[in-house]
């Protein structure tokens, strides 16, 4: 059973909801002596009281901090945004190198494609020539034979 001291404390995950703190923090601050408390369960877990995490969150030092912190985070909140639109940004140029990127392929295969197309098609017309001296002078050897006789 529970006695009557143990049971005005709370845990370090209800202090954190009350004040709003994540409870590694309200932990270090028992720790620290900033705040009162104790560990139970042979040395394992922390517990405060709800009054102590009240006076401590109200504390015109606290309260200068938070307001310090919502400055900051307000600040934060601009650079957010900030990255926020560059990462905007850079995916949309990352839309276009991967389009530049496709059409930079095609207009190599097409400009490879085009090369053997021109590369064959030289090719067929220099044998034609070829073909026709070759033809040109068998008649002309053909023509002599026949004078000849």
């Amino acid at each position: 059973m529970l006695s009557k001291e143990s049971e005005n404390y709370i845990t370090l995950k209800e202090a954190a909801k009350m004040s709003g703190y994540a409870p590694d923090y309200i932990g270090q601050l028992i720790r620290k002596g900033k705040l009162p408390g104790k560990q139970v369960y042979c040395s394992v877990a922390w517990v405060t009281t709800e009054a102590a995490v009240k006076q401590y969150t109200q504390s015109p030092q606290i309260k200068q901090a938070q307001s310090k912190q919502k400055k900051l985070s307000l600040k934060g909140g601009a650079a957010e945004r900030f990255c926020r639109k560059i990462k905007t940004w850079a995916k949309e140029q990352m839309k276009f190198t991967k389009v530049y990127k496709i059409v930079l392929y095609l207009s190599i295969i097409l400009s490879v494609g085009f090369s053997l197309i021109l590369l064959y098609i030289f090719s067929v017309s220099l044998d034609n020539k070829l073909e026709q001296r070759a033809i040109q002078k068998i008649e002309a050897k053909s023509q002599k034979a026949i004078s000849s006789i």
